[in-house]
């Protein structure tokens, strides 16, 4: 049990010197900022230089803003968020369950419309066969899945939308990142399994001209971060920016419902994409935070962003900071405990009806318990 004075006690002795330190970051990050927006001579130096940081690339003034004001006219998006019931080795049998949450809103044209949907989807242990991905029971393996299901649902579910209604705007809005972080650390085999799994689905929303994007909440991205590192070699060799993101430098020069430039990610992950698909992103300044959006590049490329944008604010300001369709998507997708009780309950009546029982542990069985 958490003893909430002792902890009062080690946030005294410990957060006064983060809070110093992070201030100090913070002005330094802004004096460098200026001054790579104010000396083009410095900016080509840091863009020149071969640092180990994968600097972002842009066109046009790196401090460069535009308004984006809310969609006016008809138009639907869908999301989907997937949650599960990771495996557990307690319970005696080696499967998962994904959760998936759907749903499609629709603005305008008569009034406005709501579907709501949930896809539950039960995954066994299989054997494993190299390169095909297997079924990985880690926690690590579920995610990768419950990302692949998200997007291949996404995309049948908007595709269905437009097929129900084909005359207004349709988007697709995942709750985080385009950029697949997560399998830069995975062996080759499932890298490149999931990857085409992911991608995929990226060139079904392509073909199908489905604007999608990514939104970010308080974003902890440092590719702006990165620029002024490289920066700070020149003018402040030695200093640190530890507690410094994009947000807190976007803060510096965005104004409520403007969007930064079209920044393309170049890590290697990204590298990885073919170029239509390959991950742009702005930071959007809204009334509650700054937050990431990132989307395909040919979004950018066949004019689709604009539009995009204005439907994203308009989300948020309906949903008072966060976009409605992401949030009605997390609340049909969550799996409670006692969801994760009915599951296990029901799996065990299902192997009781077939003449097997699966021997939880005795930890599992305890925690059933109350005894001193």
């Amino acid at each position: 049990m958490l003893d909430a004075a002792k902890v009062y006690k080690e946030l005294e002795l410990v957060m006064p010197r983060v809070f110093s330190v992070a201030y100090q970051e913070r002005e330094l990050a802004r004096e460098l900022w200026y001054a790579l927006n104010s000396d083009p001579l410095l900016l080509n130096k840091v863009l020149s230089d071969e640092s180990a940081y994968r600097l972002p690339h842009w066109s046009g003034k790196l401090d460069q803003t535009s308004l984006v004001k809310p969609y006016g006219g008809s138009y639907q998006v869908v999301s989907v968020d997937g949650s599960q019931i990771y495996p557990d080795r307690h319970q005696g049998f080696p499967c998962f369950l994904l959760n998936m949450g759907c749903v499609t809103l629709r603005y305008g044209m008569s009034g406005s419309s709501i579907i709501l949907n949930t896809i539950p989807r039960l995954f066994l242990q299989e054997p494993q066969e190299p390169g095909d991905g297997g079924i990985d029971m880690s926690q690590d393996g579920v995610n990768c899945r419950r990302t692949e299901q998200e997007l291949a649902h996404g995309y049948y579910v908007s595709k269905e939308a437009v097929n129900n209604v084909r005359d207004i705007p349709t988007v697709f809005l995942c709750d985080g990142s385009l950029i697949f972080w997560h399998l830069e650390q995975k062996d080759p085999a499932a890298k490149r399994y999931f990857l085409d799994k992911y991608l995929e689905s990226f060139e079904a929303f392509y073909q199908a001209r489905i604007p999608i994007a990514g939104y970010i909440s308080m974003p902890k991205s440092r590719e702006l971060v990165y620029l002024l590192k490289v920066a700070a070699t020149y003018s402040h060799p030695g200093s640190n920016l530890t507690y410094v993101v994009d947000r807190d430098i976007c803060s510096l020069f965005l104004e409520p419902f403007y969007i930064s430039t079209v920044f393309k990610n170049s890590s290697s992950i990204s590298t990885l994409y073919p170029s239509h698909l390959a991950p742009y992103a702005v930071y959007c300044c809204l009334p509650e935070e700054i937050a990431r959006i990132e989307f395909p590049a040919w979004v950018v490329e066949l004019g689709y962003l604009p539009q995009l944008l204005e439907i994203i604010v308009d989300q948020c300001l309906k949903g008072r900071g966060y976009p409605v369709a992401l949030a009605e998507a997390h609340e049909q997708a969550v799996v409670k405990g006692v969801d994760r009780a009915t599951f296990y309950q029901l799996l065990s009546q299902i192997s009781r009806g077939h003449s097997q029982q699966f021997a939880m542990s005795n930890k599992s069985l305890k925690k059933k318990t109350i005894g001193i």
